[in-house]
């Protein structure tokens, strides 16, 4: 849902743009209220996960929430389980001292530190700011609200549909590398074309060639991000 999201946003973005002129960004700035609504609305009405219950010691609100989501009486099983598990979690002093422990390093480096490298690899800066991008390069206001439709919508929508097919066929780790390095590729044409068009000053032009380049390398590089 995330990426149909950003799909809906960047076509919102596109389609104010050229309906509505200067008042569009208003429009923008305002659709997400509608969301957000439904969103605060919707969670008035969900109840508490069993194991949150369970670890706050409500264990018979737990039964009742498992009763409604698996509509049968059969739960004792799956209750047991998350009982055992929060009992396991609670038995542990100080999670925050143990996590740096060397048997739990694997998973320290899979939870934070492969994630906080992916952000320094500048995978929301591209994302956030891909119209300034595409306007610094020579795009019109029109054009560089449209293409960000294209790479992080629609290449996105794309990549999360192969994902979905692909994570549980191939291994995980070879998908890993080769999104990696491919990123790394991309990251490299980009930077290159775009100093080679404009070069450290930022003043130049860019021809169409060099820009639908750096637009097809872009989204490589959404896919990739991905994998």
């Amino acid at each position: 849902m995330n990426t149909f999201g950003i799909f809906a946003a960047n076509s919102i973005n596109y389609g104010t743009s050229k309906s509505m002129s200067d008042k569009g960004w208003r429009t923008s700035l305002g659709l997400p209220a509608v969301p957000a609504f439904f969103i605060t609305l919707g969670s008035l009405f969900l109840p508490d996960t069993p194991d949150s219950l369970i670890n706050r010691g409500h264990n018979d609100a737990a039964k009742v929430v498992l009763h409604r989501i698996h509509d049968t009486l059969d739960i004792n099983q799956e209750y047991t389980d998350l009982v055992t598990a929060s009992e396991a979690s609670q038995a542990v002093g100080k999670p925050w001292r143990d996590i740096f422990r060397r048997e739990h390093i694997a998973h320290f480096k899979m939870a934070v530190v492969i994630p906080l490298l992916q952000q320094f690899t500048g995978t929301n800066a591209v994302t956030l700011y891909m119209s300034v991008l595409f306007r610094a390069i020579g795009f019109s206001d029109h054009m560089s609200l449209l293409y960000p439709m294209i790479t992080t919508g629609l290449a996105n929508i794309i990549d999360t549909l192969l994902a979905v097919f692909i994570v549980g066929r191939w291994d995980r780790r070879t998908l890993f590398l080769v999104g990696g390095m491919q990123m790394i590729v991309c990251q490299a044409v980009v930077g290159g074309l775009i100093t080679f068009s404009l070069g450290t000053t930022g003043v130049g032009t860019v021809s169409a060639g060099y820009a639908t380049s750096v637009v097809v390398f872009i989204c490589f590089y959404i896919v990739d991000k991905h994998h």
